[in-house]
């Protein structure tokens, strides 16, 4: 006798499995890296690492320090590029990528320059004034607002965009669902 058990249940395990290795089959192939996918991949890099501390690290290693006109440079070539990827179709999977990288350099979080809105806001004479003219708990709540303006603003590029709550994944959530991969 052989050790396989034709039975009917057997028989559609067989079928969910094969079918699964099909599905395999299909990921993989998806997944393949295409030229075009290949540009991307390094276009997306090229501004990640552009808006990234990298610049500001070589400059303090390498040189006699970061020189101050170093983020303008930087946040022409950001806006160069969103500005590419609204007028050239293939950029078009860049442009939130690109604008949400412009809002961060914009509003001082790009690469640790004491460059934007936010470390401006933070140095000026009114602002100080007015944080020590305040109650410690008051002052701390505002520093707070003022450091999370830039995720308002991205919130509000997202919606402005089109977006759902659900894309990004700001919705109630079932707390007895399953967990799945």
């Amino acid at each position: 006798m052989s050790d396989i058990d034709l039975t009917s249940e057997n028989l559609d395990d067989s079928k969910k499995i094969g079918s699964l290795m099909k599905n395999d089959e299909v990921k993989k192939d998806s997944l393949k890296m295409t030229d075009r996918n290949l540009g991307m991949v390094i276009f997306s890099w090229i501004i990640m690492l552009l808006a990234s501390s990298l610049s500001i690290i070589l400059w303090r290693e390498l040189g006699p320090g970061e020189p101050f006109w170093w983020p303008f440079i930087i946040l022409t070539f950001l806006a160069i590029i969103f500005i590419i990827s609204l007028v050239k179709k293939t950029l078009k999977p860049q442009r939130s990528f690109s604008a949400i990288l412009l809002i961060i350099f914009i509003f001082g979080y790009g690469g640790g320059w004491k460059f934007g809105i936010i470390p401006t806001i933070r140095e000026s004479l009114l602002w100080t004034e007015w944080m020590n003219s305040m109650p410690w708990a008051l002052s701390s709540i505002l520093i707070h607002l003022l450091r999370l303006s830039p995720a308002f603003v991205i919130l509000l590029f997202l919606f402005l965009t089109g977006r759902k709550r659900k894309d990004f994944y700001l919705m109630i959530g079932e707390i007895r669902a399953n967990v799945e991969p």
